[in-house]
């Protein structure tokens, strides 16, 4: 009655490869939205069910292997996104001598940049991230209210006779 072998019907076959390429198309949209937003645990968890959904045997290898890649470049521009986002804050704290914050958003800094490394960023950001925390680090504290060594008080006289003061200036 029935045969050892079960017969394959093509279409079917087809229509299961264009399924789960759809699904990973999907993903993947919704991986660039995340990447926009800067979300990075959303955009990790989505690159882990995209990497799951693209290690079905059934897609073709050069599908899977575009869609491992998409995965990788969208977590990578996500954690990139909220590096840039985390250094304009940091720099905003530092400008307003408010340190506390400052040092929370430089933690965020370098954990967001790891993980960017991690995922393959391009050596220029690593270069460009350090570059900032640097100027972060270095950036606030500095306001004086009163005099210093380099500005003393000035005590000098003022000069009544001045030009500038309002007098009209001596021609010859």
């Amino acid at each position: 009655m029935f045969s050892a072998t079960k017969q394959k019907d093509p279409e079917a076959e087809r229509r299961l490869i264009e399924a789960l390429k759809a699904r990973c198309d999907a993903q993947i949209h919704q991986l660039a939205g995340m990447a926009e937003k800067a979300e990075t645990t959303s955009a990790e968890r989505a690159a882990q069910r995209l990497i799951e959904q693209a290690k079905n045997p059934k897609l073709p290898s050069d599908y899977r292997k575009y869609a491992m890649d998409e995965a990788q470049k969208l977590e990578c521009a996500a954690n990139i996104k909220a590096t840039d986002m985390a250094v304009h804050r940091a720099m905003a704290a530092a400008l307003a001598d408010d340190k506390e914050t400052r040092d929370k958003e430089v933690a965020k800094i370098r954990q967001f940049m790891q993980k960017a490394i991690s995922l393959r960023a391009p050596a220029e950001f690593r270069v460009g991230t350090e570059k900032s925390l640097e100027n972060i680090l270095l950036s606030g504290g500095v306001k004086h209210t009163g005099p210093t060594k380099a500005k003393p008080l000035d005590t000098a006289p003022k000069n009544e006779k001045h030009a500038k003061d309002g007098l009209p200036a001596m021609v010859r």
